[in-house]
């Protein structure tokens, strides 16, 4: 006889039949955690939508080409502006010759950089001022030099 009928043999494959061990993940923890984390993320994120948008720069300096000489507006402190084309001193103008000159420029070469340099006392409204006027020549956008913040 091949196999043992016997109560010991008999009772040791039943109790080892009857526990078997179980090799899936329970994964209702998981999803359960999961589920919390989202809604965390759901009431918070309405909260942290509040801001200004802006364009922020690139980091590293792009070097302009050297046929493209910008055209530097500065404003002094008293409010008076110069301009300079990028080949010579800076000639001292009114508002109506700033926005007849950047024109001028801007009508021949379109993409001609536009930097502004302004004295940290000069008033604000007449920096936006000035800027506006920039604008209205044609200027596609408008960059402000600062000084080197490590010296």
């Amino acid at each position: 006889m091949l196999f043992n009928r016997n109560s010991s043999s008999l009772s040791a494959t039943h109790s080892l039949s009857r526990y078997k061990m179980i090799s899936d993940i329970n994964v209702v923890p998981y999803v359960d955690v999961l589920l919390v984390v989202l809604a965390i993320f759901v009431i918070t994120a309405p909260l942290m939508a509040h801001g200004v948008l802006v364009k922020l720069p690139k980091g590293g300096v792009d070097v302009l080409p050297s046929n493209d000489l910008p055209l530097t507006v500065t404003i002094d402190r008293q409010g008076d502006v110069r301009i300079n084309e990028g080949r010579g001193e800076d000639a001292r103008v009114d508002d109506p010759a700033l926005s007849r000159l950047a024109a001028g420029v801007l009508g021949r070469r379109p993409r001609t950089p536009v930097i502004l340099r302004a004295d940290e006392k000069t008033e604000y409204g007449r920096i936006i001022q000035i800027m506006a006027l920039l604008k209205s020549a044609g200027a596609p956008s408008i960059g402000l030099m600062t000084a080197d913040a490590r010296r």
